[in-house]
């Protein structure tokens, strides 16, 4: 008597999970006659991938991009003495987490020239995985205004409708790199401040002259 065909499917061929997750492949097994073995046949992830049963635990990916990497386990359904055995792949897609970065509320619209009180700072968002520095950078108008790359204080350095500022963060083996809006940021004009001595005085005609010292601050030329 011939054997009839084999009926192991999988619901899936294809899953999509996050790095340093595990899939369990058993979980897609479906009207498997005997005792189904797995082994993963394309071991795509930087980090090496491992099984463990029919559980897989997804490695680390590359720090140089953050292409999509691919895992396959082939699942093996020996069948049985009524029915034939016959083996399925599960491909996984691999990737990794994300970040999203927005300006904090204290982060100025504007600052005053000389005044380095102001920082402009990033909040993140998102989960998992292991994420980058955060760096900061003028991407416009730095002859107006620079900025910390570490801890984002800001120095004004010139008069400027708005300069341009950005906060990038590295990637990871887990975490995809990621920057931020650019963030319009002025400069306004220092209040200068001009004294006299003496405040006041007079001088008669015909006499050597009289002499009142003018003084500023903030810089800039007095005339």
């Amino acid at each position: 008597t011939n054997k009839a065909g084999a009926t192991m499917t999988l619901s899936s061929s294809t899953v999509t999970q996050k790095t340093g997750t595990q899939v369990n492949v058993a979980n897609y097994v479906q009207n498997a006659k005997g005792t189904v073995t797995y082994q993963i046949t394309t071991n795509g992830t930087t980090t090496q991938s491992t099984i463990s049963g029919s559980t897989v635990t997804l490695g680390a990916m590359s720090t140089a991009n953050d292409t999509d990497q691919t895992v396959v386990v082939t699942a093996t359904d020996p069948g049985n003495s009524n029915y034939q055995g016959t083996s399925k792949t599960l491909t996984i897609t691999v990737q990794k987490y994300t970040r999203s970065l927005a300006w904090t509320n204290t982060t100025p619209s504007s600052v005053t020239y000389l005044d380095t009180s102001k920082y402009a700072t990033v909040s993140t968002s998102g989960s998992g995985g292991t994420q980058g520095a955060i760096t900061y950078s003028v991407t416009s108008g730095s002859d107006y205004l620079s900025i910390n790359s570490s801890t984002g204080q800001l120095t004004p350095k010139a008069y400027t409708t708005g300069a341009k500022v950005q906060a990038s963060m590295a990637r990871t083996s887990t975490v995809k790199a990621t920057t931020s809006d650019e963030k319009s940021i002025a400069v306004n004009r220092a209040t200068g401040n001009i004294a006299i001595n003496p405040t006041s005085g007079s001088v008669n005609y015909g006499t050597a002259s009289t002499t009142f010292n003018v003084t500023g601050s903030h810089g800039g030329a007095l005339s």
